[in-house]
């Protein structure tokens, strides 16, 4: 009795022991690391090299230093896992890499290591995840890489970039690759929230960016710092005032940081103190900073630097502050802050002119003013030359609720040439204005097809013919 009181004793002490030991050992060593097709492994190397080409590996443990070999396609569904650098990247891409999923990829505490290192040739597209650092880029890509809506980036240290499109320009900021002669690297991000770091974004040498979508913040830097060659048609853009700018541009060689900005949308905003644009130390000048679209919210530049490697030109886009001073050939921009082209109202032979009052202010005798489209006139119109012509071409001459006086003359039209005539048009008068049209001293005058409206005002007539001079 007492021997097999023993016994159990000893089974219960061996049993106590087993689930203690269990307790301490590795998890990839007791229970699966991921999936394939429902198959566990117990790694997750075994499970990418089992997996068939184009098969998603999910995760089913946390994760460290995975690697996707060469020519290998495949998913990675983190599935609510973290993957973390240890030894190496967490995340190394060498083939053709698709990662979705919630989860967390996080560069650790390696130097020179980040969450995602894209090799040259190869490519990533990133849906989902949670991508973090503290000591390093979060990602380095040297292949192609898309990033869509689903996916979150925080780089916590502000020493160092966020993303690294391209090279830098030595091996161990490069992963260990010589920079090339040439290369292209192209980086496309269409959605996702990122944040943080020197720079949030920088399009590194060789490097083509394309951002269509997403939301980017710093509280250090630019969100995005370009060197080489980056479009930007969509997305929301914030710094604050610790900031030097929303957008840096630099330049250096067309070969390899061409210094090329082109912005055709999205919302740039920055604080009061801040501005929308601004450079990077080292930057020589050259390149270019097209802004074609977009709203922007804030300075444009530092009035008090002339040292921009590339000044912006604006052809188009919404602005709260006056940038005629970098405005394109050809544009203007308008009361409610928009820069769009300039209207061609009217032509005198091939000359084009943005309204009426500009076409008449520099009207030669004996030539024809013709309309190319309606026309809204601020300051009562006065012909002075001879045998001058207006053809409305069909069109409508109207008065401005605010139009103002000329010269003392409160008529939409008068005329003080000789030999006037103005023909196939409309001309609408208002309040402000005593006649439609008044002609002085032309006895020559002739009015074919037009229509003289004066309903706007019971004072005055819609036409009056001074017979004396």
């Amino acid at each position: 009795m007492q021997k097999n009181r023993a016994m159990r004793h000893l089974l219960a002490f061996a049993a106590a022991l087993l689930i203690a030991v269990i307790g301490f050992m590795p998890k990839a060593a007791w229970a699966e690391a991921a999936t394939v097709g429902g198959t566990p492994y117990d790694t997750v190397s075994e499970a990418i090299e089992k997996a068939p080409d184009g098969g998603t590996v999910t995760l089913s443990d946390d994760a460290r230093d995975i690697v996707v070999p060469e020519g290998r396609t495949l998913t990675i569904d983190l599935n609510g896992q973290n993957v973390t650098a240890v030894n190496n990247h967490a995340i190394t891409n060498n083939g053709i890499l698709t990662i979705v999923g919630t989860g967390t990829v996080d560069g650790g505490s390696v130097s020179g290591k980040g969450a995602i290192y894209n090799s040259p040739g190869s490519t990533a597209t990133l849906n989902g995840g949670t991508f973090t650092g503290n000591t390093w880029y979060v990602i380095k890509n040297l292949g192609s890489m898309t990033i869509n809506a689903g996916f979150s980036l925080v780089q916590n240290d502000a020493g160092s970039s966020a993303i690294d499109n391209g090279y830098y320009g030595n091996p161990s900021n490069d992963c260990g690759v010589v920079r090339p002669q040439s290369a292209e690297v192209t980086l496309t991000i269409k959605g996702g929230t990122f944040s943080g770091g020197m720079n949030t974004v920088k399009n590194d040498d060789f490097g083509v960016l394309e951002i269509s979508g997403g939301d980017f913040s710093n509280t250090n830097g630019p969100t995005v710092l370009n060197w080489h060659r980056a479009t930007i048609s969509g997305g929301t853009f914030t710094v604050n005032a610790a900031s030097t700018g929303v957008l840096a541009n630099g330049y250096l060689s067309e070969n390899a940081d061409a210094g090329q900005l082109t912005i055709t949308g999205g919302t740039l905003t920055v604080s009061d103190s801040g501005v929308l644009f601004t450079y990077p130390q080292g930057a020589s000048k050259g390149g270019s900073i097209d802004v074609k679209g977009g709203t922007f919210k804030g300075a444009l530049v530092n009035p008090h630097d002339d040292n921009y490697p590339s000044v912006p030109s604006i052809s188009g886009g919404t602005f709260d502050v006056d940038v005629s001073g970098f405005l394109a050939q050809g544009v203007q921009q308008n009361e409610d802050g928009s820069v769009a082209e300039i209207p061609v109202i009217a032509m005198i032979g091939e000359r084009e002119y943005p309204s009426l009052e500009a076409a008449v202010a520099v009207v030669r005798p004996g030539e024809t003013i013709v309309l190319a489209q309606d026309a809204v006139i601020k300051q009562c119109l006065v012909v002075g030359q001879d045998n001058v012509t207006i053809d409305g071409a069909g069109h409508t001459i109207t008065a401005a609720d605010d139009v103002a006086e000329n010269g003392g003359q409160t008529s939409l039209v008068t005329v003080t040439g000789q030999g006037f005539t103005i023909k196939d048009a409309k001309l609408v008068g208002t309040a402000d204005t005593k006649h439609v049209l008044n002609i002085w001293c032309a006895g020559r005058a002739s009015i074919e097809d037009v229509t003289l409206d004066h309903s706007a005002s019971g004072v005055g007539a819609r036409y009056h013919q001074q017979d004396r001079c």
